[in-house]
This record gives structure tokens, C-alpha cells and sequence, in this order.
């Protein structure tokens, strides 16, 4: 085996720009795993939202008008998901955090929680 950090050689050269090139494929790969898998996460909250609508028809006025707006904002949530690339959502991300931070970590806090009760179950 060569040693490629020999200085002069241009060895660490080669192995930072082989390591660039690895690190740029795993982000390729994580890219597109993440977009399958939100085109899944999107039909889920559809399916959701339809759901709520079909069984909020049998609900007394206020909690029905309760369950519509619910239903709704699954809505959104499915388009924003069929629609927003996985870096876009990141950029999003990134803006809903400065802008309240408090707000932020707390639901970071509550997903991490569910999270592990899930990973708990299973």
C-alpha cells in the first residue's frame, strides 16, 4: 500500500480529492433516499387527511369544523412534502429555528421523544 501523504507527492491531494468525491456520492444517495421516502411520507398524510374528512362527516358541528381544519393542514403538510426538494426543506428548517429557536428545540425535543418510544416498541 502507497502511502499517499507523502509531502511533495501529491498524495494528500489525491486521497482529500477522493474523499470529496466519496463524501459527495453519500450525499447523492441520502439525497434520493430522502426523496422516495417523502413521496411516501406524502401520500401517508394524505391518506390521513382523508381519512379524518370521511369520519369527521359523522361528528356534530363544532368538533366536524375542528376535524376539517385539522384535515386541512395535513393537506398543506402533504403538498409541501410532494412539492419542496429535500434541500429546500433543510433551508426551511434552518429559517423556522432562528427565527424561534425556543419553539424550535422544544419540538426538536418532542419528535426525539416519539422517536424513541417508537424505536422502543418495535
Amino acid at each position: 500500500m502507497e502511502n499517499r501523504f507523502k509531502s511533495g507527492s501529491g498524495g494528500f491531494e489525491t486521497a482529500s480529492g477522493e474523499v470529496a468525491s466519496e463524501v459527495a456520492g453519500v450525499g447523492q444517495r441520502a439525497v434520493e433516499a430522502i426523496d422516495s421516502g417523502r413521496q411516501g411520507g406524502a401520500r401517508g398524510v394524505q391518506q390521513t387527511a382523508d381519512a379524518i374528512r370521511s369520519a369527521a362527516d359523522r361528528l356534530p358541528e363544532r368538533p366536524r369544523e375542528f376535524a376539517g381544519g385539522a384535515a386541512d393542514a395535513l393537506d398543506g403538510t402533504a403538498r409541501y412534502l410532494r412539492e419542496k426538494r429535500p434541500q429546500d426543506m433543510l433551508s426551511d428548517l434552518k429559517e423556522q429555528a432562528k427565527a424561534s429557536p425556543v419553539a424550535f428545540l422544544l419540538a426538536a425535543a418532542a419528535v426525539g421523544f416519539l422517536a424513541g418510544r417508537m424505536l422502543r416498541r418495535s
